[in-house]
């Protein structure tokens, strides 16, 4: 009587085969271990990636593995409808948020026991600065004299002036 156990690493599907012999003859056995796909969110983006508010994004993913399902939800809990917009492991969806930035989760649940989630979060789309006034009033000064400059610039979020002149 022989009984013992090998534990073997698999990263695909394999069969395995036992032979036994002994002076009377031989036996054999054969077991095929199935190995599923990885489940793995390849991409979930936005696009655009920013917006402003009542403004719409398409949310897209892509995903590899054997998807038994798939949830989207928004950053209140509330899960987003995503039936009849998934097309195999690739699909999306346009969303307009209430307000913003605005965070999606995407979960996905394989044939087995695999699941993967993503966040995703948009932001307020921030406008281009405008500078509506640049200069000064002393356009002649003698050398060594402070001159005095002036500007007024419109800008949102983290604006940062950088003033520089063709001195470097």
């Amino acid at each position: 009587l022989a009984s013992d156990s090998i534990e073997v690493p698999l990263d695909q599907t394999r069969t395995f085969n036992l032979v036994a012999t002994n002076p009377s003859g031989m036996a054999t056995a054969s077991v095929q271990v199935q190995v599923e796909p990885t489940l793995e969110i390849l991409t979930f983006e936005a696009t655009p990636e920013a917006i402003n508010v009542g403004g719409m994004t398409t949310l897209s993913w892509q995903i590899e593995g054997n998807l038994a399902s798939l949830t989207l939800e928004d950053a209140a809990g509330a899960m987003v409808d995503v039936s009849g917009v998934l097309n195999r492991n690739k699909g999306s969806i346009q969303v307009s948020p209430a307000s913003l930035p605005a965070t999606y989760t995407l979960t996905v649940q394989g044939s087995g026991n695999q699941s993967a989630s993503q966040m995703l979060t948009i932001p307020e789309l921030v406008p281009q600065p405008v500078i509506n006034l640049f200069g000064t009033q002393q356009f002649e000064i003698a050398a060594g004299t402070d001159v005095t400059l002036e500007w007024d610039v419109m800008g949102q979020g983290n604006l940062t002036l950088m003033l520089s002149d063709d001195q470097g």
